[in-house]
């Protein structure tokens, strides 16, 4: 029995002993084939480090070199701005005693404030540190006289022939510049920007171990002018980090708008460096410059918002994709919020909320702004609104009679017939004989730089904008924004005059009043230039918007107003319809008509851009 015992007991030893030696050898080969993995993982990541950590380093070292120049400026302006906050009509040291002597004024300048409301309104003014009379201006206007004010807009676009009379640009273009095929036959793919190809370059970038920054050279777009520099993101942070020369100015992209020649109020802008929190970015929306998509406008919670222009295309998705995939942006942001303006028109319902009545026609009109591309950051492509009312003469107006409105369904060339016949004799004879230029209507635009600026004059920066355009000076008092009905009788009968509204004629009435006293001359009739002239059945601006505002949602300009929005934005924009409609604009206005990259003649190349630039832009068809 014992011996049975005995035996069972040396088996179970032995199988026990048999598996420990298993269990060892096993232990050695696992840890012979971790040693190899970890090896072989190593080799990897020395063989990754020699390619990542260099750009890495490269970007980083660039971040932290522009972070070390960019101290002084950027806490220099930031202490000035909580000092002015201080002194503030609602701060601690608002009393005059207690500020600050820098901050001391007898005298309160204001200027426009860049920042939204929920319905895109900017209404609010804030204190203009950078303040100047343009009294310069004023004085090289007066020793120039009417005539010579009239070669404007930068004189004319860089010297591009202009005729100042029809408002028509003859610019002599290369044909290798210009797009094979009807304008806009290529405009889908222009805005698919997600390539197959472009998504395998930008998500093996995004998906790199230890990327800890990105970075692509870039040009913040800025009213009329832009700034050379490069977007760089960090884990927490958007920056825009601006080229600088020797003695540390930022360089401009345009020599006219460089911080050293430009009025304060538009230097102190250019010269920024600007950073954001990642978690505070609201929307990005692609964005046209030049008339091609390279850009993208960044909406943030704080209802600022800031426009980048980004040359190469791959880097531009890549920007993208890194904006949409960071931990530390908006949970709710992805990339297929980022579309083509046609799509997200769909997308977001806006037509279909219209018509049910759940927005109102000016958020409505502004939605489909936004939708295609219109900025306030780009006076090339401002918002633009119509015209509505049509009476500027009677003591009262009934906004519930139709008489008192302009006809929806035609453009403003069009309203005036006798006009209007002058512009189709002119599109029927109307021949190139290079084949270059389409035939036309206008020669001039219902949205430019120029009309956004004589609209918005009496505000900063929109005086420092205008006084640039016209080379250091104000324009002559009779070519000014003096009355409301003036204005609308050149746009009914002026030969190149056809320009639409910007959207403060329907919510701010301070760009009516001259608040900051600005010399804007002395018309012949020796009249100076004040507060704009406002019509009889208008006592006060406040009055004046209020009333444009109710016309603008009355039940008769709801029930035609597609009729406008077909011109501007839908099926009349171009094409047959277009021209049905008598609505065809000189070609270099609209989306595709031209591949810059494409000239090779730097001349030729300034003259088209600086067209584009000064002389308007049509939306995206939606």
């Amino acid at each position: 029995m014992r011996s049975a015992e005995e035996d069972e007991m040396r088996m179970a030893s032995a199988s026990q002993n048999n598996f420990a030696n298993i269990l060892r050898e096993y232990l050695k080969r696992s840890h012979r084939l971790d040693a190899a993995q970890v090896r072989s993982a190593r080799r990897a990541q020395t063989a990754t480090a020699s390619v990542v950590l260099p750009l890495e380093a490269e970007e980083t070292a660039f971040v932290k070199r522009s972070a070390v120049h960019g101290s002084h400026r950027q806490w220099h302006w930031v202490w000035r701005r909580r000092l002015r906050m201080l002194a503030s009509p609602r701060g601690p040291w608002r009393a005059a005693s207690k500020a600050p002597q820098l901050l001391r004024s007898s005298n309160q300048h204001w200027m426009l404030d860049a920042v939204e409301n929920s319905q895109r309104m900017r209404r609010r003014l804030t204190r203009n540190s950078h303040y100047e009379d343009h009294h310069l201006a004023a004085r090289r206007r007066d020793r120039t006289g009417p005539r010579a004010g009239a070669r404007s807009h930068t004189q004319a676009a860089k010297q591009g022939s202009f005729d100042s009379e029809e408002g028509v640009p003859r610019l002599s273009l290369s044909v290798s510049g210009l797009e094979s095929g009807e304008q806009g036959a290529s405009l889908d793919e222009e805005w698919n920007l997600v390539m197959p190809e472009d998504l395998g370059v930008v998500a093996a970038a995004a998906t790199e171990p230890g990327r800890a920054h990105f970075g692509v050279a870039a040009k913040r777009i800025i009213l009329l002018g832009s700034v050379n520099g490069r977007v760089a993101l960090t884990q927490t942070l958007l920056r825009f980090v601006a080229d600088r020369d020797g003695e540390g100015g930022a360089i401009a992209n345009d020599a006219d708008q460089s911080p050293g020649s430009s009025p304060r109020v538009i230097a102190a802008e250019l010269d920024r460096d600007l950073s954001w929190h990642l978690s505070s970015i609201h929307q990005v929306h692609f964005r046209r410059h030049m008339l091609h998509m390279s850009a993208i406008e960044v909406f943030f919670k704080d209802r600022s918002s800031a426009f980048f222009s980004v040359q190469n295309k791959k880097s531009l998705m890549q920007l993208v994709w890194k904006l949409t995939s960071l931990p530390g942006v908006n949970s709710g942001l992805s990339l297929s919020d980022i579309r083509a303006p046609s799509s997200l028109l769909s997308r977001l319902k806006s037509t279909e909320r219209w018509q049910h009545g759940e927005l109102s026609n000016f958020d409505y009109l502004m939605a489909l702004n936004t939708i295609a591309g219109r900025s306030y950051n780009d006076l090339s492509q401002y918002p633009v609104f119509p015209w509505i009312i049509s009476d500027y003469t009677s003591k009262w107006i009934d906004i519930h009679d139709p008489k008192v409105y302009r006809d929806l369904s035609r453009p403003i060339g069009a309203l005036n017939q006798r006009r209007l016949q002058h512009f189709i004799e002119r599109y029927e004879s109307f021949e190139d004989p290079v084949g270059r230029i389409k035939k036309f209507h206008y020669g001039t635009h219902y949205s430019s730089a120029a009309s956004v600026a004589y609209y918005l004059i009496r505000l900063e920066p929109f005086a420092s904008v205008h006084v640039s355009l016209q080379s250091g000076k104000f324009d002559h008092a009779d070519r000014q924004f003096h009355s409301v009905g003036d204005t609308w009788s050149s746009c009914l009968t002026g030969p190149g005059d056809v320009k639409e509204l910007v959207p403060e004629f329907y919510y701010m009435p301070e760009f009516m009043s001259n608040h900051n006293s600005l010399d804007l001359g002395k018309r012949q009739d020796g009249t100076y230039l004040g507060d704009v002239k406002l019509p009889p059945w208008a006592s006060t601006p406040e009055e004046f918007v209020r009333i444009n505002r109710q016309a603008l949602e009355s039940e008769h300009v709801s029930a035609n107003l597609h009729r406008w929005i077909d011109l501007i934005f839908g099926y009349k924009q171009r094409g047959p319809e277009a021209v049905k409609a008598h609505n065809v604009f000189y070609y270099l206005t609209y989306e595709g008509a031209v591949n810059l990259d494409a000239i090779q003649d730097p001349v030729e190349r300034a003259s088209v851009e600086s067209q584009i630039h000064y002389f308007g832009q049509t939306p995206t068809q939606l």
